[in-house]
């Protein structure tokens, strides 16, 4: 995995538990921000989740990435190195929610076995339980590292109720906090109990030499790889979340691959360690 913090302390904290929590240092980003989600959230009240980069038109959906990657890089550039920043979207939970977001990954944006990648989780308020704070699985990126996530490969759903209440970390973040977070760390959020709406921004980051790529789902054996560029997202995100591909992209690389989906049982016998035992047992049958 490539390095991507400046400082060797923030870097191997976020090796070792997957996250990071550290300060935006600079108010006025985070009032700017909340100022281009008042002019932009025309969609926002129609959805029990919002997501900027679903619920707009293109036109918009740029707008927005463009000006949140504008006003994010200044404290970007503060605690990261040769990367490339990809803005960005808001996220927005309406109040008086009882929807939790299940723990799930966020899609494998980058070949990891060379590059690395993170995404910022930036609220514009404070965020504790009652309003949505974001609750994780501290150290599960070192969990199904062979696997991909995409809208053709997508996990068994996971609520937080499945695990073990020792295992989650719930991370409560005061306006101006941003959380740095692995896109394998399984994470969730709690419902907006609150009477006011609960706005998040979420910018993405990798190294600068790792092209983005999408891994679908060709055959129950191979998985095929694309090359898209940051707009295909914007544009086809509805498409790539229903498990389809833009039928004029093309693959650029085919490889042997067979999903297998994890669910409660597999990921509390990673927590625990059998997964480990097993696949030292298999390694042993196999050799």
């Amino acid at each position: 995995m490539k390095k991507l913090f400046i400082r060797e302390e923030h870097q191997q904290s976020f090796e070792e538990k997957g996250y990071i929590v550290l300060p935006v240092s600079d108010d006025a980003i985070i009032s700017k921000l909340k100022e281009l989600f008042e002019q932009t959230d025309s969609q926002a009240s129609g959805h029990k989740l919002y997501v900027s980069s679903r619920d707009n038109n293109l036109e918009t959906n740029q707008r927005i990435n463009e000006s949140i990657r504008s006003l994010t890089e200044p404290f970007i550039q503060k605690y990261f190195k040769d990367y490339t920043l990809y803005g960005g979207t808001f996220v927005a939970k309406r109040s008086n929610s009882a929807d939790e977001f299940n723990f799930h990954q966020d899609y494998t944006m980058v070949d990891e076995r060379e590059h690395s990648t993170l995404f910022a989780w930036i609220p514009l308020q404070d965020t504790v339980p009652e309003n949505g704070a974001i609750f994780l699985i501290e150290k599960s990126h070192r969990f199904f590292t062979d696997q991909f996530i995409s809208g053709s490969y997508l996990n068994h759903q996971v609520t937080k109720n499945d695990i073990p209440e020792k295992y989650v970390t719930t991370v409560p973040l005061k306006k101006g906090e941003v959380l740095f977070c692995s896109d394998k760390v399984f994470h969730g959020s709690y419902p907006n109990r609150s009477d006011k709406i609960r706005i998040a921004t979420i910018i993405r980051l990798t190294d600068k030499d790792a092209p983005l790529i999408y891994f679908h789902k060709q055959d129950n054996h191979t998985v095929a790889l694309y090359q898209p560029n940051p707009t295909d997202y914007l544009v086809h995100f509805r498409e790539l979340a229903s498990g389809s591909v833009p039928p004029h992209w093309k693959a650029i690389e085919t490889r042997p691959y067979q999903h297998k989906k994890v669910g409660k049982s597999e990921l509390i016998d990673a927590l625990t360690g059998k997964t480990n035992i097993w696949q030292k047992i298999r390694r042993i049958f196999t050799a």
